[in-house]
């Protein structure tokens, strides 16, 4: 997860950034300033998450590996040696997000 954790965090940090030159774009278009203005934290927090479920689903569907489990040539397959769906990435996410809520 440390691995994952490191490759994330930039992207994470990208996607706010874009956020935030959005608002300011749209706030002096406006004729409003821009100078000051920061995101409302739950747009951070809802960019951060929808960014980690993002980045975990297209590497478990592409190959069933992030770059962090390659290192450690774990691979990610169903009970059956399927490939994962969509729908277990979003399950696996969900209840990693459940599980990080109750600090563990």
């Amino acid at each position: 997860m440390l691995y994952d954790t490191l490759l994330v965090l930039p992207i994470i940090m990208f996607n706010v950034a874009i956020a935030l030159g959005l608002q300011g774009a749209l706030m002096s278009a406006s004729g409003g300033s821009a100078e000051g203005m920061a995101l409302p934290p739950f747009v951070v927090q809802g960019l951060a998450l929808l960014t980690v479920i993002a980045f975990f689903s297209i590497f478990w569907l592409k190959n069933g590996q992030t770059l962090g489990m390659q290192a450690w040539r774990i691979k990610l397959v169903r009970c059956d040696g399927e490939d994962i769906s969509l729908h277990d990435c979003l399950v696996r996410c969900l209840g990693a997000t459940l599980s990080a809520l109750c600090l563990g």
